[in-house]
């Protein structure tokens, strides 16, 4: 009897363990079977590639998968017209003429009015700014004005006081230092017609990538002086342009900026500091090759190559070899190219204005101003702006506001000029 009952239960198990196997067996057919009909029911995945050049915009549906957007490549970075430019003290004074402008502008439909009287440089710690003599004209009290003038410094600017001088006249005192003087008038301030002449030049720099902004320019009622770089797209076009046209051209040309290259970049054809004498030489040819008919050079850049005395003194022999004249554009208060210019006797003249510093109209005609004012106060003096749409804007409307006692020429007009000792 046990022997029997041992053999029973022996089978038993081999039965259950069978039955086990064969359930386990059929579960992962099974589930094998319902995965492939899964993917086979799938709609197909449309690959694209960065390479795809048509891919057929699809309809609305009710499919719950979209079609693949194209491949787009990278969007092109803006063009970089300049390294930042300025000491930090002139940025917070051109802060403040945007203050000034703002306040004014709130009451301008009511006749409120500002124009300069004096701009001269003066120094904050051995950083040059604009120290500026204002008229303002006001439809309203004093107070009013004043007392938002006050705010819009503080959320401009910081760490700025406005003082009262007398009833009629305040001061701007950023950091403890004078910078503006607003004299409260009955009438807006007009030097008398006749009483004074000014002569102006206005150079736009960076051209070279639009041919109708420079026929913009040149649609204007006055000279402006088309300042070129080497190898952009198109170069050689906007010469050409100039020359159907009588207008001139300078070589911008692109030198090595303090931080390079993390902060700024010059572009090709740029001079370096490390390079020799030969390579300097041989890349400046290169470069005025590139732009045909170019009378004179000012630097893009080149904070860092304008302050090597070595290195501007090769540049100045060839600059001088070719009959040329130098602008500094003054992208560094520690150029040596005013000092070197005399040693080697070579036409030189430097930039008095950035216009477009702050990209507003207002404020590129509040600058277009501050021209005006130098120019009838030492007689000759430079501005300087770049191709961007508020730039041309602001001379669009300068053209029928300016000053007529200002007359604007090329710049060879005012080498002439200053030769002849006005």
């Amino acid at each position: 009897m046990p022997a029997k009952s041992s053999k029973k239960k022996s089978s038993r198990k081999k039965n259950k363990s069978n039955k086990f196997k064969n359930f386990l067996l059929i579960s992962i057919v099974g589930l094998t079977f319902v995965a492939l009909v899964t993917v086979l029911l799938l709609p197909p995945k449309h690959k694209t590639t960065r390479h795809s050049t048509q891919i057929k915009k699809s309809t609305k549906s009710s499919s719950p998968y979209k079609t693949p957007k194209p491949f787009s490549p990278a969007k092109k970075k803006p063009y970089v017209y300049e390294e930042k430019i300025g000491q930090e003290y002139d940025a917070k004074v051109r802060q403040a003429d945007l203050a000034i402008l703002q306040t004014i502008v709130t009451w301008s439909k009511q006749g409120a009015k500002l124009e300069h009287k004096n701009i001269e440089t003066r120094y904050f710690h051995g950083s040059p700014f604009h120290f500026q003599n204002i008229s303002v004209y006001l439809p309203v009290k004093s107070s009013i004005f004043f007392k938002r003038l006050q705010k819009n410094l503080n959320d401009f600017v910081g760490n700025t006081r406005l003082i009262s001088q007398n009833r009629h006249q305040w001061a701007i005192v950023i950091d403890g230092q004078k910078t503006h003087i607003l004299n409260i008038e009955i009438e807006p301030f007009h030097p008398s017609p006749g009483e004074k002449i000014g002569y102006l030049a206005i150079i736009i720099d960076d051209l070279g990538e639009s041919v109708h902004y420079a026929q913009s320019l040149a649609n204007l009622d006055f000279p402006i002086t088309f300042s070129v770089l080497p190898y952009n797209t198109r170069t050689k076009e906007v010469c050409s342009l100039a020359k159907r046209l009588q207008i001139e051209v300078m070589l911008h040309l692109p030198m090595e900026p303090n931080g390079y290259p993390d902060r700024a970049n010059p572009g090709p054809g740029a001079l370096f500091v490390h390079l020799g004498p030969v390579q300097i030489k041989s890349t400046f040819i290169d470069d005025l090759q590139q732009v045909h008919g170019a009378v004179g050079i000012n630097n893009h850049m080149g904070s860092r190559f304008t302050s090597d005395k070595e290195s501007m003194g090769v540049l100045f022999d060839e600059i001088k070899k070719k009959g040329l004249f130098f602008v500094d554009s003054l992208t560094t208060s520690k150029s040596v190219a005013k000092i070197l210019a005399r040693e080697k006797n070579i036409p030189y003249l430097q930039r008095h204005v950035f216009l477009d510093n702050v990209q507003e109209e207002k404020a590129i005609l509040f600058q277009l101003q501050k021209a005006e004012n130098i120019a009838l106060r030492k007689g000759t003096a430079i501005a300087i702006g770049h191709p961007y749409a508020q730039t041309l804007k602001a001379l669009q409307e300068w053209e029928k506001i300016r000053n007529t006692s200002v007359q604007i020429v090329q710049v060879r007009d005012l080498l002439r000029i200053k030769s002849s000792g006005f």
